[in-house]
């Protein structure tokens, strides 16, 4: 597991392959040891902040 943290830049990916979908994100809050919240920043809920398992992000390269 990567261990997120507050204020890391992610990238949404599809389930089961991995690949990115090309949605950003921020995580905005840590839930459980797997579990974050992550705000949006683009694609159709951009500006909401919903729930993801560590499974379903990636770093952004980007921003690091």
């Amino acid at each position: 597991m990567d261990g997120y943290k507050r204020g890391d830049k992610v990238l949404i990916t599809d389930y089961p392959l991995g690949r990115p979908l090309g949605v950003r994100g921020t995580i905005v809050g840590i839930l459980d040891s797997d579990t974050y919240n992550v705000l949006l920043e683009n694609g159709c809920n951009e500006g909401r902040i919903l729930k993801f398992k560590f499974w379903s992000l990636i770093h952004n390269e980007e921003s690091r």
